[in-house]
């Protein structure tokens, strides 16, 4: 279950805004600490000719069997009050090569995050509060909140605006200047 909120409220122009999403059953896990919240894997919709998503905030956290004895790199944090596996971050969002290299054999968990991964509980900064990216492109922007209607694309691939009887408002878009 989520819960969105939108800002700006509106968007009129095209370019971008944000939505914060709480991903519900991730905020309960995370503060009962259950490292089930850890199995969670944040992915978003592919870009599409209209829309495209980022989350703005995350991390790449590395679940690891414990039986694989795992030797990461010594900036790398690690939790190790989960059950059936320990966990490895590093304080920053990115992972290098070398982090990588090391994790090969464990899996790779993308999770929203509050701020950076310095601390040695990953339940104070993975978050449930997902702040994403969203981008409108004008075209669709115009057709949506102007003239009402839906982004589609005919066959040849063409953008057109259809209102909700289907009746075409626009088959070329044209940004008026004022």
């Amino acid at each position: 279950m989520f819960f969105a909120a939108v800002y700006p409220p509106q968007l009129h122009s095209g370019s971008t805004c944000t939505c914060v999403f709480r991903d519900i059953n991730l905020y309960e896990m995370l503060q009962n600490k259950s490292c089930e919240a850890f199995k969670y894997n944040y992915t978003l919709p592919p870009t599409s000719r209209f829309v495209s998503f980022h989350i703005e905030h995350n991390t790449t956290l590395f679940m690891c069997n414990r039986t694989l004895h795992i030797k990461p790199p010594t900036y790398m944090h690690n939790y190790t009050k989960c059950s059936h596996y320990d966990l490895y971050y590093q304080p920053y969002s990115f992972a290098d090569n070398a982090s990588r290299k090391a994790f090969t054999a464990c899996a790779n968990v993308r999770l929203p995050v509050k701020d950076f991964a310095d601390a040695s509980d990953p339940f104070t900064f993975v978050t449930a509060d997902i702040p994403t990216e969203v981008h409108i492109t004008r075209e669709c922007a115009y057709c949506h909140f102007n003239q009402k209607g839906q982004c589609q694309v005919d066959s040849k691939g063409r953008f057109y605006c259809a209102n909700a009887n289907g009746i075409l408002k626009q088959t070329t878009w044209k940004h008026k200047h004022a």
